[in-house]
């Protein structure tokens, strides 16, 4: 297949099934491991952000690590694929671990929380980054891009609704405590591992790649050759991730304490990912009418409005706040497709400034603000449930802990949202300008051959 040629159905469908293996890693963790090391293994909150962080420090050497090993691999099987495998299997076999508990004194916990999370993260670089940048280098075709990144997010979805459906029932049904949550993570991650062979299987790189192996002094070029378009999109992401991972810790606690209807969890959650999913879907048609940029900003506004409804609406009100998270989602699912859509437009811009295509070190840097993004998202949930006197497993939670987790659903994401809105007002790359680019690219590269 030709660069510029789209990418087929069953393209698309291979490729978009890999995120939804990478969210099962992903949002097992997300949703529950702060509850499982607070509630279950016994670490305090405060502990419990420590860890987030200092696996996100991790990763300020590993990710750049990753896309420079990327960037410089030529094999049979491509620059990506042969390490989105590989890392499929260590992010499996860490998730297991990582929702273990094998000592019983208190130091020994932490220390192996330390040890497995980082790990875990280390594995999760190894497979994300590649899987990510394989966007840019099936096609450079933009709205193709875009058909790509609306597939991705579709299987993501259902990734999410996966295990968002089913840990709980898995957790309880094996039992409940830390073997209850070994038996989910086992299952996430042998599940995982299946679909992302046929990814691997499924999808090709065709954009061509320049015969000159970039070193670390041309990665930082192409980096600094992204200009605003990088900036702006890693802005939008990284706020964009701090909304997903504050709120996600939260929930499990608001259903508990503030609503005092646990079982509504699960509903909840299926709620906002059906109204996701219409989002997601509808993606493409809504950025082809209104241009990416406009779609991103009306999105990033309407769900910030949205947390602040849900920030400011009555525990009792049940039908409201469902009715409220419920047309929040719908434009979540539009943020979620343009965003990934935008970034591997940054690549050719950066190309056609430098002449440097450097897909794996672009994507490397976006991975690692997007993983600071939920460390930080992290800590501050963490901290919000320390400062406002949160006791685990309570009866009854102070007022200051209730109106904490309430802050942390609704009004936090909320501001990251508003600010995300004002960084992508200044996306200057529209359709016709990154089409004039593309051109003039696939231009260069036909004379230089």
């Amino acid at each position: 297949m030709n660069q510029s040629t789209k990418p087929t159905t069953s393209v698309n469908l291979a490729y978009g099934a890999g995120d939804l293996a990478i969210n099962l890693h992903f949002n097992s963790v997300l949703l529950m491991l702060l509850f499982f090391y607070t509630d279950v293994v016994g670490i305090s909150p405060a502990m419990a952000g420590t860890i987030f962080v200092v696996a996100r420090i991790v990763d300020a050497v590993t990710d750049p690590l990753m896309g420079w090993v990327a960037d410089r691999t030529r094999t049979s099987m491509g620059r990506f694929r042969p390490y989105i495998l590989l890392g499929a299997f260590l992010t499996g076999a860490l998730l297991y671990a990582t929702f273990s508990a094998p000592f019983e004194e208190q130091s020994a916990k932490v220390l192996w929380a330390f040890a497995t999370y980082i790990l875990f993260g280390v594995a999760y670089t190894v497979m994300s980054i590649p899987y990510s940048a394989l966007t840019a280098a099936i096609t450079d075709d933009t709205r193709a891009r875009t058909t790509l990144s609306s597939y991705r997010m579709v299987f993501a979805t259902i990734g999410v609704l996966i295990v968002y459906m089913s840990m709980r029932p898995i957790v309880e049904a094996a039992g409940g405590g830390v073997e209850g949550y070994q038996y989910a993570a086992l299952f996430y991650a042998v599940l995982g591992f299946l679909v992302l062979i046929v990814t691997v299987r499924g999808t090709r790189e065709n954009v061509a790649l320049p015969e000159h192996v970039p070193s670390i002094k041309d990665m930082l070029a192409a980096l600094r050759g992204g200009g605003l378009p990088l900036a702006m999109v890693i802005v939008t992401f990284f706020m964009g991730m701090l909304v997903f991972t504050i709120r996600s810790a939260a929930l499990i606690f608001y259903f508990k304490y503030n609503i005092g209807e646990e079982s509504l969890f699960e509903v909840f959650l299926a709620v906002s990912l059906g109204g996701q999913l219409i989002g997601i879907i509808a993606a493409p048609f809504i950025a082809a009418r209104l241009g990416k940029m406009r779609t991103n900003l009306l999105g990033f506004i309407v769900v910030g409005i949205a947390g602040m409804g849900m920030f400011y609406t009555p525990y009792d009100q049940i039908g409201l706040i469902f009715a409220i998270a419920s047309i929040g989602s719908l434009f979540v699912g539009l943020i979620t497709v343009i965003g990934w859509s935008l970034l591997p437009d940054t690549v050719e811009y950066a190309e056609w400034r430098t002449g440097i295509r450097a897909d794996g070190a672009i994507y490397a840097v976006a991975s690692f603000f997007h993983k600071m993004s939920m460390a930080v998202g992290g800590f501050i949930g963490a901290m919000i449930l320390t400062l406002t006197d949160y006791v685990p497993n309570a009866a009854q939670q102070s007022e200051a802990a209730l109106n904490g987790i309430a802050f942390a659903v609704g009004a936090a994401p909320a501001i990251c949202l508003f600010i995300a809105a004002i960084a992508i007002y200044f996306y200057p790359l529209d359709e016709k300008t990154f089409q004039k680019i593309s051109a003039e690219l696939r231009q260069r590269k036909g004379e230089s051959k």
